[in-house]
């Protein structure tokens, strides 16, 4: 009788060396199929991240959800929770401009940003106040402060509030200035009455947008980057 049992060799790792664990990971991803937007949160800039969230607390306070459902036994409320995917997003639109980009599934996300985001050498209250802003944006949306039908125009209304604040000029993450910049942004979206009048400014300005140009009430029309440039086109100089 043939014996066709299969034996398959198993070895066991075990060690509290965070680092030596990511590069464990690394090592084996090249004989598995463990894709690079799954080993970016065992990137150094991704764990200084999540502690970097964790330095601001109370009214501030954002959890950066670096591996999958890290925070799932939890009683944290689901808006302050910022996984990889949402944290693209929002550097997409706050700070490139793209905020069509945010229906895109993952995989297409991280393709077009990868060689644009989480590099060691920025300054990570970038990437804090985008996600901050976008937490502020969602709770006016709860609140109805911005209407129903712009929902889905939301990465598109964050976007439009990075012009409100800082303008068109491209933010430098390696400048000096940047830590107070963001930290004056910052302390404008905690601004509640200050912070609704930038938004009320906003929705008005989508909500004039021609309904011949664009339809508002179809999800098609938050894919555009037409869309996006018409938004884009309000803070342009000499626009009339």
């Amino acid at each position: 009788m043939i014996d066709d049992t299969v034996y398959v060799s198993l070895k066991l790792v075990s060690s509290n060396d965070f680092n030596l664990t990511s590069d464990l990971i690394r090592s084996t991803n090249r004989q598995t199929a463990i894709n690079d937007q799954d080993l970016i949160a065992f990137s150094d800039f991704q764990r200084v991240l999540e502690d970097y969230y964790k330095t601001h607390t109370g009214v501030y306070q954002l959890y950066y959800e670096r591996r999958s459902k890290q925070f799932n036994n939890y009683s944290i409320e689901r808006n302050r929770i910022v996984d990889k995917a949402t944290q693209i997003k929002v550097m997409g639109s706050f700070v490139y401009g793209k905020p069509e980009m945010s229906t895109r599934y993952f995989g297409a996300l991280f393709s077009e940003f990868k060689d644009r985001l989480f590099k060691p050498e920025h300054n990570k209250i970038v990437y804090y106040v985008s996600a901050f802003a976008f937490f502020k944006i969602q709770e006016l949306l709860k609140k109805g402060v911005i209407p129903v039908r712009l929902k889905k125009f939301k990465y598109f209304i964050l976007m439009m509030l990075k012009y409100e604040l800082i303008g068109l000029k491209n933010i430098q993450f390696d400048s000096n200035k940047t830590t107070s910049d963001f930290e004056d942004v910052l302390s404008i979206i905690n601004d509640e009455e200050a912070f609704k009048k930038i938004i009320d400014r906003i929705n008005d300005n989508i909500l004039s947008i021609s309904e011949n140009e664009f339809d508002l009430d179809s999800l098609e029309t938050s894919k555009l980057k037409l869309f996006a440039d018409k938004c884009k086109s309000f803070y342009l100089p000499n626009k009339d």
